[in-house]
């Protein structure tokens, strides 16, 4: 049962943060860290991964494998994503409420946040699903309250990264925030060469699910073997050693293609170009401004599920291309991420000065479009008011 908040009691200083998939994990750790600077006496617990337990985390679930984007591909992950679920309810039902920050994957957090609201527990949630879906947030600003997502209704509070979601929220009436995307936050100072002294060559990020690994590390190694000098970049949830002696064992000269294990960041701010599966990795290339192509490419399984339910190619994939509303990057899809294709692209980038000049206008562009720079820093001041029961910060 929830009582007074108390800054002397840990029972009531408890924070429980629910991260599904890398992205969300490293938000998720970064947000941490903040908090903790904050006040130091603050207990952790969460659904999470690496960058999460690195911050000293208790993880309760580990979400490691968890992503997933067809109906089949859930139908595999579900097993360990439900028995995630049912131990992390079980944490929430253990001592007195605290605060829950849910980050994005609504499958298991737009449940998990309406049973911690039951419990007494504060809720917040940070880069709600779908908010990247610049087109239907547009679209319901004309329509009514109907259309609120459920995470609203149990939600204290709703941090987005992006505006068009923030203006559609409060215009229905939520305790909605906009601070910035929180990529620019974790980009911080970091130093970013000019273009001609760059010297990562070309950097491939194929994504952090293990069915885009598979599809998409045998296309990136056949643009590397025509490449120089490469960085393959593997997601932190992915088995590094597995996929470093794949990546090897297709490339004529291993010795001049490097592979790192995150650090996406670092890579896209020395490299000359980059090839990058959609989402969040086409807007870590964009803020670092480095010149990219965006492919992405369905299992033949979602791909049939995704025409039985009749599912509507968005008009763009790549979030540079979304936030500015017109095709500033190429974007490869399906039947279009051929290798001679995605080849001839990345010929393009780094031989064609003015595509490059182009592409670098456009990065300083989105990085305009997206608000202020420190998103995780307000998100944590957020967090800890609503913890501890005292006034919001000003939006």
């Amino acid at each position: 049962m929830a009582g007074v908040i108390s800054p002397d009691s840990m029972d009531e200083s408890r924070v429980f943060i629910s991260a599904g998939e890398a992205s969300g994990d490293a938000l998720g750790g970064a947000l941490t860290a903040a908090l903790k600077q904050l006040d130091s006496t603050l207990r952790f617990e969460a659904i999470g991964g690496v960058s999460l337990a690195n911050q000293g985390v208790q993880i309760v679930a580990n979400s490691k494998n968890w992503g997933a984007i067809s109906v089949l591909e859930s139908l595999h992950v579900a097993p360990r994503v439900i028995q995630g679920f049912r131990k992390a309810k079980r944490a929430l039902q253990q001592g007195d409420p605290g605060l829950l920050i849910a980050i994005d994957f609504g499958f298991v957090n737009v449940r998990l946040i309406q049973f911690a609201k039951a419990l007494g527990w504060k809720t917040l949630y940070f880069m709600p699903p779908g908010s990247w879906n610049r087109a239907k947030f547009e679209a319901l600003q004309t329509e009514n309250q109907a259309h609120l997502p459920r995470y609203a209704a149990f939600s204290d509070a709703i941090v987005t990264p992006f505006e068009w979601s923030y203006h559609f929220l409060q215009k229905c009436g939520t305790n909605a925030y906009w601070f910035g995307h929180p990529l620019k936050q974790l980009l911080g100072n970091a130093l970013i060469p000019r273009l001609e002294d760059r010297t990562a060559g070309v950097a491939f990020l194929p994504g952090s699910r293990d069915h885009e690994l598979k599809i998409n590390l045998p296309i990136f190694a056949s643009l590397a073997k025509n490449c120089p000098s490469s960085t393959l970049v593997v997601a932190p949830n992915l088995n590094f050693n597995r996929i470093e002696s794949a990546w090897r064992k297709q490339l004529p000269n291993p010795d001049q293609h490097q592979v790192v294990q995150g650090f996406a960041i670092q890579v896209l701010s020395s490299a000359s170009a980059a090839v990058v599966c959609s989402g969040t990795a086409a807007l870590e290339a964009a803020l670092c401004q480095c010149p990219h192509l965006v492919m992405y490419k369905f299992s033949k399984q979602a791909l049939l599920e995704a025409r039985l339910l009749g599912f509507k190619k968005p008009q763009f994939i790549g979030l540079g291309n979304i936030i500015l509303g017109r095709l500033a990057f190429p974007e490869y899809v399906q039947d279009d991420a051929t290798e001679h294709a995605l080849t001839q692209g990345l010929d393009q980038l780094l031989t064609d000065h003015q595509e490059r000049q182009s592409q670098l206008k456009a990065c300083q562009e989105v990085m305009a479009a997206l608000g202020g720079n420190q998103a995780i820093n307000q998100t944590a001041e957020l967090a800890y008011n609503l913890l501890k029961g005292v006034a919001s910060p000003t939006r």
